[in-house]
C-alpha cells in the first residue's frame, strides 16, 4: 500500500507473494473477496464485510483484535494506508504489553508449582511418620492409661488413601491455577496434567498407592 496500490491490489500481492501455511486459504479468501470490487461505491462495506469473514474463518482472538481496528477505522472514513500504519504501530505495543503480562504471570506459575510441592512433601512426612506413630500408639493404648484414641480409629492403609486423594485434588487445583495464568485453559490442562502425574509418580514411589 506504500507504494500506491488499492488495499484489495496489495492484499492480492501479499497472499501471492508470502507463504502463510495453514492460514493461506483464509488469505486467498480474504484477497478474492476484495477482488470482487469493481466500483468505488460501497467500497469501505466490502472491506468491512471481507475482514470481518477473514476474522470468522481465523477465529483467533487476536485476529478479531487486529482486524476489528482496521474495520473500526474504515469504518470511521480513515485512509486504508494510515489505518495500517496505525495497526503496526497498535500490534508493536500489544506485543509488548503481552510479554510484560506474561512475566507478571510467571510468578502465579511459580506460586502454583511451589504450593504443590509443598503440599507433596507434607503429605509424604505425614503419612511416613505422622500415621505410623498414631498407629502404634492406638494399638498399644488400653482405657487406664487415659488417651481417647480407639484401636480401629486409625488405619494407615485407608488413611494414606484419602490424603492421596487430597493431594491429587490439590495438584489438580494448583496446576489449573499455574497454568490457567500462563498459557489460559490448554495450559492449565497440561500444568494439571504434569502435576498429578508426577505427585501419582511420587506417592508410588514411597509406596501410598
Amino acid at each position: 500500500m506504500r507504494l500506491g496500490h488499492p488495499f484489495g491490489v496489495a492484499v492480492e500481492r501479499v497472499a501471492t507473494d508470502v507463504e502463510f501455511g495453514a492460514l493461506q486459504p483464509d488469505v486467498n479468501a480474504l484477497a478474492f473477496r476484495l477482488g470482487l470490487l469493481t466500483t468505488t461505491d460501497g467500497k469501505t462495506a466490502v472491506h468491512t464485510a471481507a475482514l470481518d469473514r477473514f476474522v470468522e474463518r481465523v477465529g483467533t482472538p487476536l485476529a478479531a483484535q487486529t482486524i476489528g481496528l482496521v474495520t473500526g477505522a474504515l469504518d470511521a472514513g480513515s485512509d486504508a494506508d494510515a489505518v495500517f500504519e496505525t495497526l503496526q504501530t497498535e500490534i508493536g505495543r500489544l506485543y509488548h504489553e503481552k510479554r510484560a503480562l506474561r512475566s507478571t504471570m510467571a510468578v502465579y506459575v511459580a506460586v502454583g508449582w511451589t504450593t504443590a510441592l509443598l503440599v507433596i512433601a507434607i503429605m509424604i512426612a505425614v503419612n511416613s511418620y505422622v500415621l505410623d506413630s498414631f498407629a502404634q500408639l492406638a494399638a498399644v493404648s488400653g482405657p487406664t492409661e487415659g488417651l481417647g484414641i480407639a484401636p480401629g480409629a486409625v488405619d494407615p492403609e485407608r488413611d494414606r488413601f484419602q490424603f492421596y486423594v487430597v493431594a491429587q485434588s490439590t495438584m489438580l487445583a494448583c496446576g489449573w491455577f499455574a497454568g490457567g495464568a500462563r498459557g489460559g485453559r490448554y495450559g492449565a490442562v497440561l500444568h494439571s496434567a504434569l502435576l498429578v502425574g508426577g505427585s501419582y509418580a511420587v506417592f508410588t514411589g514411597v509406596g501410598m498407592v
